[in-house]
């Protein structure tokens, strides 16, 4: 978490906050918290406790999900954020701060639950920092650990499948963010059309004129010019599943005209 602080840390049998006996760590914040970064901070001895009993009973993801609970306590505090007393929030700051793996597989589990979060919250926070590919292995390995061998084989086969989908996707993107950037923008490809902006979505690039006299854009000719170059260019991505859209607006604005190419002959 990049805390430039000496840090103590303490295996306890007993002791803790008023009112959170049972609670398997806490870290004591000084009275006065100096900001974040300040030379007040950087000596700084922050003190950590952790209880033997937890230690013994529970495994790596579950202590580090303890101790990044702790020291996002610190974090908070050192920038005083109005949200720093708040459990859940610290939680949350965990996740944000690199964590949220951790999270996903260790916070609730069917030998208990650690930290603040419901298993609602927890999922939504996973849905939005966790990605997608890491989101997919985790279910995948929920439902194999409840299923006999062959149910195993098949979806192990299955994920390698989706896992390679995911990683050709992600190329694909990687390849449109590439094309975008080769662009020179604004360029003028003619007297009164002039490219403006270049924009990838997740498998799309839109390219935007700008149309300063609209009586003279011929739509129909310059859609089957642009399909044609698109597909002898860019074949390989389209068929990946890339599409290409051509926005033309007025000088207010406005659209004129909008087509995608999104398959070739």
């Amino acid at each position: 978490m990049n805390l430039d602080v000496r840090l103590l840390v303490g295996w306890v049998n007993s002791g803790g906050p008023k009112g959170m006996a049972q609670t398997p760590a806490w870290v004591e914040i000084p009275a006065n918290m100096p900001f974040y970064g300040s030379a007040e901070f950087k000596k700084l001895s922050i003190r950590m406790f952790l209880r033997k009993e937890f230690l013994e009973e529970n495994s790596y993801d579950k202590v580090a999900i303890a101790i990044a609970h702790e020291l996002s306590h610190v974090v908070l505090d050192s920038i005083y954020h109005p949200l720093r007393k708040e459990e859940k929030a610290v939680d949350l700051t965990a996740m944000l701060l690199g964590f949220s793996r951790l999270y996903m597989v260790a916070a609730h589990t069917s030998k208990g639950t650690l930290g603040y979060l419901t298993s609602s919250e927890l999922s939504a926070a996973v849905r939005i920092l966790v990605p997608t590919r890491f989101r997919i292995a985790r279910a995948l390995s929920v439902f194999v650990q409840s299923f006999p061998r062959p149910v195993v084989a098949i979806v192990i086969a299955l994920s390698m499948w989706a896992n390679g989908k995911i990683n050709s996707k992600i190329e694909l993107h990687k390849l449109l963010q590439a094309e975008a950037a080769a662009l020179l923008v604004p360029r003028a490809v003619n007297s009164h059309i002039t490219l403006v902006e270049a924009q990838v979505g997740f498998f799309s690039l839109t390219k935007t004129f700008l149309v300063t006299r609209p009586t003279q854009l011929d739509l129909t000719g310059r859609e089957q010019r642009l399909r044609d170059a698109a597909c002898a260019k860019h074949r390989m991505k389209i068929d990946a599943g890339a599409v290409y859209a051509y926005e033309y607006r007025d000088r207010s604005g406005s659209l004129i005209s909008r087509f995608e190419i999104s398959s070739c002959p």
